[in-house]
Parts: structure tokens; C-alpha cells; sequence
């Protein structure tokens, strides 16, 4: 290593011949504005989203639906049902008396029209819930009523809306999704459904249940059935996609359940931010 003095007689020698003795910071060499390059958006349609720099593709559902569940293809990872509880909802099965208690499916309703499967599975559900006294949730029919504050993200947003929504008694949670009398009038609804109606309020629901009666729409394959790929089940595939997106968007969520139903079977679906 150069000792001190060698160096200062370095620096005297190179000032002697005029050179500069000390090293400069360069001039700023940033590119002017024309020169700049940024990088080009990746053309999938989850960059597309409201406020993105470019909206998505197709005046409708079904354009949006088939990019959304094309891009989805690689991530679909299938458990068995065991392997799934055990770890994404672990805790021991109710009791055989507490199971007395639940709703015995009507399978004939479950065969019907998705509104009629949804009145059914209500029933279901809402007997499990009233087995806890300490319940603060309730299924509700959403079918007819999307979330009205999807009006600022396209024209392809008005009308997304799951058949069937789980949310949160909580004052604060029932409100946004709770339909009024005003609202309701003039509506042919029976008195019953009339009971289970509410919006769809992404912001917030606790679980979205998608119900098929048609299996050749359904976004899998059910039980022996080995349907043909279809563009009609790549379609419910970003149909499901975006319900997720939407609930992600407006919730500070770290993973999602939602069920989809066709006739007599289910399947579980857990989705996270990857």
C-alpha cells in the first residue's frame, strides 16, 4: 500500500504538468426526455385493470372472461378433498348430534335452475350457522344485484355477481349489502325470497358460492363426468377469476374461500395473491 507522502508527491507531480490532481464527478449524463424508454406493458388482462393504462379488450363478459381465464390456465393446482381441510381448514368434525341438526338437502331442488339450487342450498347453509350461538354470518341470494360501485371499473363490471354470498351480521358489514323496501318494489319476488335477497358487495363478503345447473358451463370437471374443453368452461374459469380479483381488490385479504357448485356436487377453492 502507498504510503502518504508517496501519494501527496503524486498529486504534486500530476498539478506540476497541469494534469488535474484530484478525480471529478462527470457532468450529469441523463437522457433527455425524448430519449427515455419505458418498459412495455405485458398484455395480459390483469394489467388492464381500472386506472391501468389500458382498459380490457371487448365491449362484454365474454371477451373479458375467456383472457381472464386463459391467463389463469398455469395456476389451477388440484387437492384431494382430505389433503384440502386438512390443510387450509383444520379442526375436528362436528358431533353427530350437532350434524342431526343441519338441512338434509332436497336433491331434486339441487337439479333445478340456479335460483331454485340457491334457495336450497341457503337453507343448508343457515342451519349450520344457527348450530353456533355465537354465529355472526348469513347466506344471502345476490343473483339479481350486483355491486353498484362497480360502475367505475368499465362497462364489463355492472353485472358480476355471484348466485350466492356469505357475509357478516355486523352492523357495519349488513349495511352496504342489505337491500331496502324502496329497492325491492314492484319486484315479482316470492315473500320467501324476498327474506334471502341482498347485494353483492365485494368489499364485504365473506365467501362467493358460483352455482351451475348446466355442467357443460361448469368451470371443472364433476364427478365422473370428463366433459369436453370447452370455451363455454374457460369462460366460468374467468368468471370465478374475477370474483376473486374483485374481493382482493377491495379487501386487505391474504387468501379466499369460495365454493362452486354443479347440481349435486361441490368443489373448494382457495385463492392467495400469487
Amino acid at each position: 500500500m502507498p504510503s502518504r507522502a508517496s501519494s501527496e508527491n503524486t498529486l504534486h507531480r500530476k498539478a506540476a504538468s497541469g494534469q488535474n490532481p484530484r478525480p471529478q464527478t462527470p457532468e450529469n449524463s441523463r437522457p433527455t426526455l425524448a430519449e427515455l424508454q419505458t418498459t412495455p406493458l405485458d398484455p395480459k388482462i390483469s394489467t388492464r385493470r381500472s386506472l391501468s393504462a389500458e382498459p380490457s379488450k371487448g365491449a362484454g363478459l365474454d371477451p373479458h372472461r375467456i383472457e381472464l381465464g386463459d391467463e389463469m390456465a398455469e395456476y389451477w393446482a388440484k387437492m384431494a378433498v382430505k389433503t384440502f381441510l386438512d390443510e387450509h381448514v383444520p379442526g375436528g368434525d362436528p358431533d353427530e348430534q350437532t350434524k342431526s341438526m343441519f338441512h338434509k338437502f332436497d336433491g331434486e331442488m339441487l337439479d333445478k335452475l340456479e335460483f331454485v339450487m340457491a334457495s336450497e342450498l341457503i337453507k343448508g347453509v343457515q342451519s349450520v350457522f344457527q348450530c353456533n350461538a355465537d354465529n355472526t354470518l348469513v347466506a344471502k341470494d345476490t343473483a339479481d344485484w350486483p355491486d353498484n360501485t362497480d360502475a367505475i371499473d368499465r362497462a364489463v363490471s355492472a353485472t358480476m355477481r355471484p348466485d350466492v354470498c356469505i357475509y357478516s351480521t355486523d352492523d357495519d358489514h349488513a349495511a352496504p349489502y342489505t337491500l331496502t323496501a324502496q329497492e325491492l318494489a314492484g319486484r315479482k319476488y316470492s315473500e320467501e325470497r324476498k327474506q334471502k335477497l341482498a347485494r353483492t358487495r365485494w368489499g364485504s363478503m365473506v365467501v362467493p358460492i358460483e352455482l351451475k345447473s348446466d355442467i357443460s358451463r361448469a368451470p371443472f370437471h364433476f364427478g365422473n363426468s370428463r366433459t369436453e374443453e370447452t370455451e363455454k368452461k374457460i369462460k366460468a374459469r374467468g368468471q370465478i377469476a374475477d370474483y376473486a380479483t374483485r374481493i382482493m381488490q377491495r379487501q386487505h385479504r391474504l387468501f379466499l374461500f369460495m365454493i362452486v357448485i354443479c347440481k349435486r356436487e361441490a368443489r373448494f377453492l382457495r385463492w392467495d395473491r400469487s
